[in-house]
C-alpha cells in the first residue's frame, strides 16, 4: 500500500477540455477524502506510473503500455467525435510537402505523439524523427519544418495564427479511418483498486454523474464552466460540442489506434480493456453494465465487432462453443441471431460476454 489509504489522490489536467468534468465534481458534490494533483497528462502519467496517484485522466497509451497494473474507470474518456481543435500540428508548409526532417513534439504528451508518428508513416509514408521540446510553437517553427502541440497551447496557437498551415490530428485520423480517436481514459491504478476500492468506487460515481452533467449543459448549449477568457465564445461552443467523454463506440477507435501502435511497436500488443465496479448506490456498474441498465455489449452487436472492441471475450465465446474464427458470418452476424443459430441462451451469453468486461476483487 502507497500513501493514505483514507486519501485518494486524483490526477487534474489544467485544460480547458477537463472543465466540464471537473466543474461538475466542484458542483455536484464528491466524497471526502479526495486530494486534487495538478499536471500535465505525461506529468500525471508519471505519477501514477510511480505510485503518486490513485487515479487520473491519463494518456491513453500509459494504459497500453502497462494493462497488467491498471484498471480502467467505464464509460468515460476524452475523445474527439472528428475535430479535437487542441491537438495540432504546425507547420511552415502543407502537410503533404513536409520535408524529411526532424518534427519538433511538445513534451507534454504521449498519446499525442504516438498519434503522430502513426499518422506519418501510415498516411504520408514518412518516418520523420519526433523531438521533444519545451520551445515556444513560434520560436519552434523557426527550427523545425512542423511542431506538435496540445491542449491550451494548442488552442491558443490557432486562435493567434501562429502557423500558415495547421493541421488537427482528431480530424486527420477520422479522415483515414471514419472512428472517434480517444485521446486519454480514467485510469486507476490496481493498488488503488485494492487498497481503496470504496472511495474509488464513490468518486466514480460523482465521476459519470458530473459527466452527464457536462453532456446536458452542453446539448443545452450552457456553458457554466466558463473558460479562458481569450478563447473565442464561437470557439469554445465548437470545441466542446466536438467533444466526447463517452467511452462506447469510442472503444473502435481506440482499439485500432493499439493496434497500429502495436503496429509500429510503441506497445508489446493491443491490450484487453478492463474495467473496475462502481457501486451508485441503486445503480451498479458491474461486469460491464452501465447505470440504468444499459450493458457495454449488447443483443444487437456484431460478433466481430465485439470481439474486436473487447479480445477479452473470446473465452466466452469459446465456452459457448462459437468459433468465430471459423465462423464467416461473424463480420455480419449479430450476437441474437448467433445465440439462436448455435442453440444458445442469449441471455447467459450476453450476462458472461459482460461480465468479461469488468474485473471484480
Amino acid at each position: 500500500m502507497t500513501g493514505n489509504p483514507s486519501i485518494l489522490r486524483v490526477g487534474r489536467i489544467p485544460y480547458a477540455n477537463l472543465l466540464p468534468i471537473f466543474h461538475g465534481l466542484g458542483t455536484a458534490g464528491m466524497p471526502e477524502g479526495v486530494s486534487f494533483v495538478d499536471g500535465h497528462p505525461s506529468e500525471l502519467n508519471r505519477k501514477l506510473r510511480d505510485g503518486e496517484l490513485d487515479l487520473a485522466p491519463s494518456s491513453s497509451i500509459e494504459y497500453a503500455v502497462r494493462p497488467d497494473r491498471y484498471l480502467l474507470c467505464p464509460d468515460i474518456s476524452i475523445s474527439s467525435k472528428r475535430r479535437v481543435m487542441s491537438v495540432l500540428l504546425l507547420s511552415n508548409g502543407p502537410l503533404r510537402q513536409l520535408p524529411p526532417d526532424p518534427i519538433a513534439v511538445t513534451g507534454n504528451s504521449d498519446t499525442s505523439i504516438t498519434l503522430l508518428e502513426i499518422l506519418l508513416r501510415e498516411s504520408l509514408g514518412r518516418a520523420n524523427l519526433l523531438v521533444r521540446t519545451e520551445l515556444p510553437a513560434r520560436e519552434a517553427l523557426r527550427r523545425y519544418p512542423a511542431h506538435l502541440v496540445i491542449g491550451d497551447e494548442a488552442i491558443r496557437a490557432a486562435v493567434d495564427g501562429v502557423a500558415p498551415h495547421v493541421t488537427d490530428l482528431g480530424e486527420w485520423w477520422w479522415r483515414e479511418t471514419g472512428k472517434p480517436f480517444v485521446f486519454a481514459l480514467w485510469i486507476a491504478a490496481r493498488s488503488a483498486w485494492e487498497d481503496r476500492r470504496d472511495l474509488l468506487s464513490r468518486f466514480s460515481a460523482a465521476l459519470l454523474e458530473s459527466k452527464r452533467s457536462a453532456q446536458a449543459a452542453i446539448r443545452r448549449g450552457e456553458y457554466p464552466w466558463g473558460g479562458p477568457d481569450w478563447i473565442p465564445p464561437d470557439f469554445r461552443d465548437a470545441y466542446w460540442r466536438g467533444l466526447s467523454y463517452d467511452l462506447g463506440e469510442e472503444a473502435e477507435g481506440l482499439s485500432l489506434f493499439y493496434g497500429l501502435a502495436a503496429k509500429i511497436g510503441r506497445i508489446p500488443a493491443a491490450p484487453p480493456l478492463r474495467f473496475f465496479e462502481i457501486d451508485q448506490g441503486i445503480d451498479v456498474v458491474k461486469y460491464g453494465i452501465m447505470p440504468g441498465g444499459e450493458t457495454m455489449i449488447d443483443k444487437s452487436m456484431k460478433i466481430e465487432d465485439v470481439l474486436r472492441r473487447y479480445p477479452q471475450t473470446i473465452p466466452v465465446f469459446n465456452r459457448f462453443a462459437i468459433d468465430c474464427g471459423q465462423c464467416q458470418l461473424s463480420e455480419y452476424e449479430n450476437l441474437e441471431h448467433g445465440a439462436k443459430v448455435h442453440g444458445i441462451d442469449l441471455a447467459a451469453l450476453l450476462r458472461e460476454l459482460n461480465e468479461s468486461l469488468a474485473v471484480k476483487g
